[in-house]
């Protein structure tokens, strides 16, 4: 994805979200898998509360052509301070977790993360994976994120930064 088109992405991505504010974190979905129901959402939202950081679920319906790299530079151009991205694209199966470091998770904490969400995604039980993927993620959360002026430069996946975009 170009840069230009990216950041067009993210600003379309939060224009046309809901989001819910919760406490000093927000939770933020958008679901053009559509695949969602108001209780799915619902269900995520509560899970979402237990979170010291903002969430940010982004359900895509493809349009990656097998372009694995392009959507997991998109997601990463949804990670903000104090957040982590779970995305998801319904027509390739793929998914990916990402936070900043300042969210405060331990090294491999998305890919366990990631781990705990694969089962319900094969069987295409969207909103369990992504709830199993967020409750794995509380469970080793400390009970507030590193503060937002430490922030890192790139988002991380299981601990391991990725490069420029």
């Amino acid at each position: 994805m170009h840069k230009w088109s990216s950041l067009l992405f993210v600003m379309g991505f939060f224009s046309l979200g809901t989001g819910l504010v919760l406490a000093n974190k927000t939770v933020t979905s958008r679901d053009d898998g559509n695949v969602l129901s108001a209780a799915d959402r619902h269900r995520i939202q509560g899970a979402a509360r237990a979170s010291p950081f903002g969430v940010v679920v982004w359900i895509a319906n493809g349009g990656y052509a097998g372009n694995r790299r392009g959507f997991v530079q998109a997601a990463n151009a949804l990670v903000g301070n104090d957040c982590v991205v779970f995305a998801l694209d319904v027509r390739e199966k793929w998914s990916h977790v990402a936070a900043r470091q300042n969210a405060g998770l331990p090294v491999g904490a998305t890919v366990k993360a990631k781990a705990a969400g694969k089962a319900s995604f094969t069987a295409g039980s969207w909103c369990e994976g992504i709830v199993g993927e967020l409750n794995t993620l509380v469970a080793v959360a400390p009970s507030h994120p590193v503060p937002s002026s430490r922030s890192s430069a790139s988002p991380t996946a299981g601990g391991e930064p990725h490069g420029a975009r």
